[in-house]
């Protein structure tokens, strides 16, 4: 009996929240005394684009290692297991690469223009790949192919006088 009672209440309460607004009477908002064109402001641009392609950068990399590693090798211990993984990994990085494209694209920063392309063309290989991976085909060539677009993203930058960029090696606190 609480049972329908409590579906009940909660009908008729959807039902007045539903219709109340019919009811209600029209409303204008105040027009603002000072007309302000909507202009996107480019925060910190190159520090989110720098965020997004260093993700996609270290997805490429870590399984760019573990490939060298040997994990994907045939033969290896739950080599299956370790592709499915890396499609998820390949998935973060395709989906951080396109991030950066976007801030790229809409930033008035001529260095990001020009690293634009470039990381949409990574972008794209990393969907290509992570296609691959995700129904268990895995080719070396593949992750080579990431490995120099990456590559090619660092000669854009340097070309453009961002400098280079790298790996740094860091270790991580042990919480000992």
């Amino acid at each position: 009996m609480k049972h329908k009672l409590l579906t009940l209440s909660l009908l008729a309460a959807l039902l007045i929240g539903a219709l109340t607004p019919a009811f209600a009477g029209r409303t204008q908002a105040a027009t603002p005394a000072i007309a302000t064109p909507h202009t996107r402001v480019a925060v910190l641009d190159k520090t989110r684009f720098i965020f997004h392609a260093g993700v996609a950068f270290f997805a490429v990399h870590h399984e760019y290692a573990r490939y060298k590693a040997g994990d994907f090798a045939s033969g290896a211990p739950h080599r299956v297991t370790r592709i499915v993984a890396a499609a998820a990994v390949l998935l973060l990085g395709y989906h951080e690469a396109k991030a950066a494209y976007d801030v790229a694209e809409k930033s008035h920063s001529k260095t990001l223009h020009a690293l634009a392309s470039p990381i949409n063309l990574l972008a794209s290989e990393l969907s290509t790949v992570h296609s691959r991976f995700s129904k268990g085909q895995f080719n070396a060539t593949d992750l080579q192919m990431l490995n120099n677009s990456t590559s090619t993203i660092d000669g854009a930058a340097r070309a453009n006088g961002t400098g280079t960029i790298k790996d740094v090696p860091a270790t991580l606190p042990s919480g000992d």
